[in-house]
């Protein structure tokens, strides 16, 4: 491992997905017409997927960069970090 995990950096990545999912939750409609017909929703929406999304793309950023990881696409980024995760996990369990 490179430079090391912090947990204050993935600690706050991770509160600011649990808060756009609970901001998403709030906002639920009830139903994809509901969502259709307000495009306030649709803004509010769209716009704490993307943050949420933003927040996974960090915490699997950073998973790299502190395993000297560089990757090629995003797909790789998440890719690497959700293993290296799962064996972070794993070795903390024994």
């Amino acid at each position: 491992m490179k430079g090391g995990l912090d947990a204050e950096v993935l600690e706050a990545r991770l509160r600011e997905l649990s808060r756009r999912l609970k901001r998403l939750s709030a906002r639920k409609p009830a139903s994809a017409k509901a969502l259709a017909a307000d495009e306030d929703l649709q803004d509010i929406v769209s716009r704490n997927l993307e943050l949420a999304i933003q927040a996974c793309i960090d915490v699997a950023a950073h998973v790299c960069g502190a395993h000297g990881m560089v990757p090629t696409t995003s797909g790789d980024e998440d890719l690497a970090a959700f293993g290296k995760a799962m064996l972070e996990l794993a070795a903390g369990e024994r």
